[in-house]
């Protein structure tokens, strides 16, 4: 498997050379430069919204200010949201405001409302200091999403218009809550990072196999003790704390217990049958566009989602095109610049790093939230990539690329893949099966989420050479390696 996916990927940044344009070409639409950050920050605290079924969400809402003096600014401004699991005290704990960051879950995040954006911090169902359960990409969660963009619109100062921002599991809330939400809505723009295409078969199970450490540390870490850590932090008295937590207490067990046993055991979830599907991203890419809510998506090489990225990206524009969503786009197919993917050398915690997303972001949504004239959506080429390993950034169309023509390889003699199909009743090779693998390897830091990268990114030090040379990983007990010609 891991072999599958790095020759695919490899292919993917040789062939970008060839058929594409630079990247720096997509860009002479418009001269449009970012505002200078004119405005301060102040923030209400734990704004209680009431859901439908009388459960009573928590949000901190973040408005622009006159600097000077601390009050609201004049004016209306349009309102960025982001629907969270993981409590908004962990962004105050790492000193952010506003959430977390637009490109990599670190930094402090003012760079909009210094730009004349409303920022809510939304708590998901049963974490943080929301009210109810909590249980894994929830439909009643896009529900939710629905909610409080109707909710987030009409604001204080508010100018009636909502984008949606976040990454990971805030990514998947967006496309939840824009599929949900029904047309001629509130909701004009999204703008996930990291998010899946199918949930099940990204990350959950790989080729039928369940990702059982993987699954296991999510479940029993993330979504476990943070949905009763959180409110310890968050809440206001002894009286809201109890009362919360009673709330999430139940959740342990109806979602955290249930699922690691119903996968463990071989129960409904092991299989890719209706809970999953109805968390399935792909699955709601023809309603988003319906919805008339453009996207852009950022995503990595590395990402624990590494499938999902460029399938959502052409999954809307299959739904743009009004062809069906899982299918490979047409080479000769229309494109938009409604839907766009960014897609860079990046893990799952530090999508974004080196690039200034900031920009991208305030662009795009100053494009449907302010109705300038930015000309990010005047493109040709809305799919833009990596090229890995050659530092720089090319524009495509359509996934496939194109020029991508399907080749088959053989497993031949002398440990080479070679073009050439082997005679009848070829040799075998023989390994020895363990159950664990050389850890100095890029498969590590992918399923770690990028969280060494992460670290040494921020300690300013030179990248793990186990991600970036893989002939230890190749060479340990267990490992089979094949080799083409050099391309």
């Amino acid at each position: 498997m891991e072999f599958g996916r790095r020759l695919s990927v490899a292919l993917a940044g040789c062939l970008a050379a060839v058929v594409i344009a630079p990247a720096t070409a997509a860009t002479k639409v418009n001269a449009w430069v970012p505002e200078r950050p004119v405005y301060g920050v102040s923030e209400e605290k734990n704004v209680p919204v009431a859901m439908a079924d009388g459960t009573v969400l928590r949000a901190n809402v973040y408005r622009p200010s006159d600097p000077r003096t601390g009050r609201p600014a004049p004016g209306s401004f349009p309102v960025v949201m982001v629907q969270t699991p993981y409590g908004s005290a962990l962004g105050a704990l790492s000193g952010q405001q506003g959430g977390v960051e637009a490109g990599s879950e670190t930094g402090a995040v003012p760079y909009l409302i210094e730009r004349g954006y409303i920022d809510v911090v939304a708590e998901v169902r049963g974490t943080g200091n929301s009210g109810g359960r909590f249980a894994l990409l929830d439909p009643i969660q896009g529900q939710d999403g629905a909610a409080l963009v109707r909710w987030a619109a009409r604001l204080p100062r508010s100018n009636g218009r909502v984008g949606l921002y976040g990454p990971a599991y805030m990514g998947l809330d967006q496309l939840m809550t824009a599929a949900v939400i029904g047309p001629r809505s509130p909701l004009k723009a999204l703008f996930p990072i990291v998010a899946g295409n199918d949930t099940y078969r990204d990350i959950v199970f790989d080729g039928g196999l369940m990702d059982a450490e993987f699954d296991l540390a999510v479940i029993s870490s993330i979504f476990g003790p943070l949905e009763e850590i959180n409110p310890v932090v968050e809440s206001g008295s002894l009286a809201d704390l109890l009362k919360v937590e009673l709330q999430h207490l139940p959740g342990l067990a109806s979602y955290n217990v249930s699922q690691i046993l119903s996968i463990g055991l071989g129960g409904e979830q092991a299989y890719d049958e209706s809970y999953w599907q109805a968390r399935a991203p792909r699955n709601m890419l023809a309603r988003i566009v319906a919805n008339g809510v453009p996207a852009y998506m950022v995503g990595g090489w590395s990402d624990v989602y590494q499938r999902g990225g460029v399938l959502n990206y052409s999954g809307l524009q299959n739904a743009w095109a009004h062809r069906p969503v899982s299918v490979p786009m047409l080479p000769s197919q229309p494109v938009t610049g409604r839907y766009q993917l960014l897609y860079g050398p990046w893990y799952h915690l530090d999508a974004g790093t080196g690039y200034d997303i900031y920009a991208l972001e305030l662009r795009w949504f100053d494009r449907w939230l302010k109705s300038e004239r930015t000309g990010i959506d005047h493109t040709r080429t809305p799919l833009h990539l990596d090229e890995l390993e050659a530092n720089r950034w090319v524009n495509a169309s359509h996934w496939p690329l194109p020029a991508a023509k399907p080749t088959t390889l053989y497993l031949g003699a002398a440990a080479r893949l070679t073009a050439a199909r082997p005679a009848t009743g070829g040799a075998s090779d023989g390994t020895f099966f363990s159950a664990v693998s050389n850890p100095c390897g890029r498969s590590l830091e992918q399923w770690a989420a990028g969280l060494g990268a992460l670290a040494l990114q921020t300690g300013h030090l030179p990248p793990d050479p186990c991600t970036t040379d893989d002939r230890l990983f190749e060479s340990s007990p267990g490992a089979l390696t094949y080799t083409t010609a050099p391309f």
